[in-house]
C-alpha cells in the first residue's frame, strides 16, 4: 500500500450502536488495519522506546 501502515485504535473511536463499532473493528482488522485499544497501544509504544526499536507497524503487529 506504497508504505501506508493504518491502525484503528478500538476504543478511541465512535458509532452509532455497539452492533456497527464491532462491525467497523472486525472490517478495518480483516482487510485494513491493525486493530488495538488504547492501552495495548501505549504499552507497546512504551516498550518500543524502551527498547530503542524502530516505530512501525510490523512492530506492533508483534
Amino acid at each position: 500500500m506504497d508504505g501506508i501502515e493504518p491502525f484503528f485504535i478500538a476504543d478511541a473511536v465512535a458509532d452509532f450502536s455497539l452492533d456497527h463499532h464491532k462491525q467497523a473493528l472486525e472490517y478495518a482488522s480483516n482487510r485494513c488495519a491493525v486493530t488495538k485499544t488504547k492501552n495495548l497501544l501505549l504499552k507497546d509504544l512504551y516498550k518500543l522506546k524502551k527498547d530503542s526499536s524502530e516505530f512501525t507497524l510490523q512492530n506492533l503487529r508483534q
